[in-house]
């Protein structure tokens, strides 16, 4: 028995440096949320960006499932040019009179023609008019929009008039949430190799993916750590 409890306790101490640590090194939790989340996104869609030299031959790999993603949920195709492609964050949009200059979250700049403008709340709402300005101050001629939040809530009906304009009917919104945005990092990890040199690759996207879980409240990941415990000290105790 003794022998047996030292096994169990060694795989628990194996198993340490797996233990979920939701980390908070650019501010994941607080008021304005959406401000590093959509950094993280960015930076992982982004097949030019610093990131580059980390994410190797999985430079387009985060993009081109996102949009997949956004293809399916819309029900159109997308053509893109991986080359040409833009990832802009905080683009600038112009305020009315008595009003602030704003902000587009994300911009996927598929050409000169066509744009995905991803709005992202998280513990904010839409402003009146927000997602209707952005269409129409937006000069590409195919414009789809992305309503990112938590839960993956329709927007207000009052976010989709700006002055006397209303949302083109015709304008399909893609509502997502962050459990979409779970299953998108989980679906990318699995395309990963387990090697040493993307290693850096694998453990940031999941130190980012437990943050999400964590503002979801799933604990899928915790619940994966736990069955491999589970598995392990099942298999010594049959042995």
């Amino acid at each position: 028995m003794q022998q047996l409890q030292k096994e169990i306790m060694s795989i628990i101490e194996n198993r340490k440096k797996d233990t979920i640590t939701y980390f908070n090194p650019i501010g994941f939790w607080g008021e304005r949320l959406e401000v590093p989340h959509s950094g993280a996104i960015s930076a992982l869609l982004n097949p030019h960006d610093e990131w580059y030299c980390i994410k190797a031959e999985y430079k387009t790999l985060f993009l081109e499932k996102f949009i997949s993603l956004i293809s399916e949920e819309l029900d159109i195709e997308l053509s893109y040019d991986l080359d040409k492609i833009e990832i802009i964050s905080e683009s600038p949009t112009e305020g009315e009179i008595d009003e602030k200059n704003g902000f587009i979250d994300i911009e996927i700049i598929i050409n000169e023609d066509t744009s995905i403008i991803i709005e992202n709340k998280i513990k904010a709402k839409l402003s009146p008019g927000q997602l209707a300005k952005y269409y129409y101050q937006h000069e590409a001629k195919n414009k789809h929009i992305v309503y990112l939040s938590l839960n993956g809530d329709a927007p207000t009906a009052e976010s989709l008039v700006f002055g006397k304009k209303s949302l083109p009917k015709e304008v399909n919104i893609c509502c997502l949430g962050y459990s979409d945005i779970a299953n998108w990092l989980e679906d990318c990890l699995k395309e990963i190799k387990i090697d040493e040199k993307y290693e850096p690759l694998r453990q940031g996207v999941k130190l980012y993916l437990d943050t999400v879980y964590n503002n979801i409240g799933d604990d899928r990941s915790i619940r994966s750590l736990y069955k491999k415990v589970y598995q392990e000290i099942l298999t010594v105790v049959d042995s």
